[in-house]
C-alpha cells in the first residue's frame, strides 16, 4: 500500500508541475499539434459538412450527435467575442476513402483500420478536417469538441478558443479498449451504451465484452436454447436482438466489440441448462468455487452447444473476432470422470494440457 500511495503522490505532483497539462485542451494528446490563442465565435448556423461527393450515413449520424451537443449548450445564441473577431460558420470534412455499402463500411472497422485525421482552423474562421476513413473522421469530431470553450451566463455560449489550429493525429495502438464483465454483474443495455459513449472521449475503439463466466450465462442463444438457464434471473438476459442493437450502437461510435465466451473452464453456468456436458460429479465437488468447473472436452454435445452459441453471435453481429477465454482451466473435474480417462487412453492423449489442446483445436 505504501508503494502504491507513493507512486500516486509522485504522479499527482508531476501533473501539478506540468504547465502543458493545463494549457493543452486535448486529452489524450494528438500525435502533433499547434494551437494559438485567438477566440472565434461559433455561429448559430455552424454545421459540419461532408465535402466528398459520396456521403456516409454513419458519419452523418455522428455529425448530428455532435451538432446536437453544441446546439444544446449554445441555446441559439452566438458566443460573445471581441468586436470584429471571426465567426466559425462551418467545417468541411473530407473522407478520401468512403465505403458506400453499409455492411462493408462496418467490416472496415478492423484491427488495421486507418484512424488518422488532420484538423486545420484559421483565425479567419476557415475549418477543414481530412481523414482517410470515416473512423478517423469520428475521432476528429471529438478532438474538435475539445477545442471549444463554454462562456457566458451559465456557460451556455461556445467559442473556439485556440485559433489557429493544426492537428495531425493517428493512434499508437490499433486496439485501445475497455473490458466489461456481465457475468459477475448483469449490466442493463442503457448502462452498456453509456460506457460505449465514453470510449471515443478517450480515443478508445474497442469494447471487450466478457459476456459469460461461472457465475452466470446471460445470453439467449436460439441454437442452444437451454443455455440461458444459467442466467441470474430470466430477466437478466441479452437476446440476440439486444446484442445486435449494442453492436450497431458501438459501430456508430467507431467502437468494435470483442465478444468473449469463456471456456472450457469457468463453466458452472453452462451446466444449469446442459448438465450432461459437465464431467460426472464436477458440480457437486466444486460447489465451493464455480470457477473450477470445466466442460467435458471429449463430448460432441459440448461442441454442439458451443458452436450454436458462437454461430448465433456471429450471425447477429457479423463480427470478425471472438474471444474464447481459456484461462484457469482446473483439471480436477477431468481427472475424476472415468469416461474422460477412457477417452484419453483410447486416443493416446497423455496429459491434461494435451486434452485442453484438443478443445482449443476443435
Amino acid at each position: 500500500m505504501i508503494h502504491i500511495l507513493t507512486v500516486v503522490g509522485v504522479l499527482a505532483c508531476a501533473l501539478c508541475s506540468t504547465d502543458a497539462f493545463f494549457t493543452s485542451p486535448f486529452w489524450p494528446q494528438p500525435q502533433t499539434y499547434s494551437i494559438g490563442t485567438t477566440e472565434i465565435g461559433l455561429s448559430t448556423q455552424f454545421q459540419f459538412k461532408q465535402a466528398q461527393s459520396e456521403q456516409s450515413s454513419l458519419l452523418q449520424r455522428a455529425i448530428d450527435r455532435y451538432q446536437g451537443i453544441y446546439d444544446n449548450y449554445r441555446k441559439g445564441r452566438v458566443s460573445a467575442v471581441a468586436a470584429g473577431a471571426s465567426v466559425l460558420d462551418g467545417c468541411d470534412i473530407n473522407v478520401t476513402n468512403i465505403i458506400a455499402n453499409v455492411a462493408d463500411e462496418k467490416s472496415s472497422l478492423d484491427l488495421d483500420v486507418d484512424e488518422s485525421y488532420t484538423i486545420n482552423i484559421g483565425t479567419d474562421g476557415s475549418c477543414t478536417i481530412t481523414s482517410v476513413t470515416v473512423w478517423g473522421a469520428l475521432h476528429s469530431l471529438e478532438t474538435f469538441s475539445q477545442l471549444l470553450k463554454r462562456t457566458g451566463d451559465g456557460g451556455t455560449n461556445l467559442i473556439m478558443g485556440y485559433a489557429p489550429v493544426s492537428v495531425t493525429n493517428s493512434p499508437r495502438w490499433s486496439h485501445r479498449g475497455l473490458l466489461i464483465d456481465t457475468a459477475r454483474h448483469y449490466l442493463p443495455l442503457d448502462t452498456i451504451k453509456i460506457m460505449i459513449d465514453t470510449l471515443p472521449m478517450a480515443n478508445m475503439n474497442v469494447l471487450h465484452w466478457h459476456m459469460v463466466d461461472g457465475e452466470s450465462f446471460p445470453v439467449d442463444s436460439p441454437s442452444s436454447p437451454l443455455i440461458d438457464k444459467g442466467a441470474f434471473t430470466p430477466e437478466d438476459i441479452y437476446t440476440m436482438n439486444d446484442i445486435k442493437d449494442i453492436d450497431t450502437y458501438a459501430t456508430d461510435r467507431g467502437v468494435r466489440i470483442i465478444y468473449e465466451i469463456d471456456g472450457p473452464g469457468h463453466a458452472a453456468s453452462w451446466g444449469k441448462g446442459y448438465p450432461d456436458i459437465i464431467p460426472t460429479g464436477c458440480m457437486e465437488r466444486y460447489i465451493y468455487n464455480n470457477n473450477d468447473i470445466a466442460v467435458n472436452p471429449t463430448l460432441n454435445e459440448t461442441y454442439n452447444v458451443l458452436t450454436g452459441i458462437l454461430t448465433d453471435i456471429v450471425t447477429a453481429t457479423n463480427t470478425k473476432y471472438l474471444h474464447l477465454g481459456g484461462d484457469e482451466v482446473i483439471y480436477g473435474c477431468w481427472k475424476q470422470d472415468p469416461t474422460i480417462a477412457t477417452y484419453m487412453q483410447e486416443n493416446n492423449i497423455a496429459t491434461y494440457p494435451d486434452l485442453l489442446g484438443l478443445y482449443v483445436e476443435k
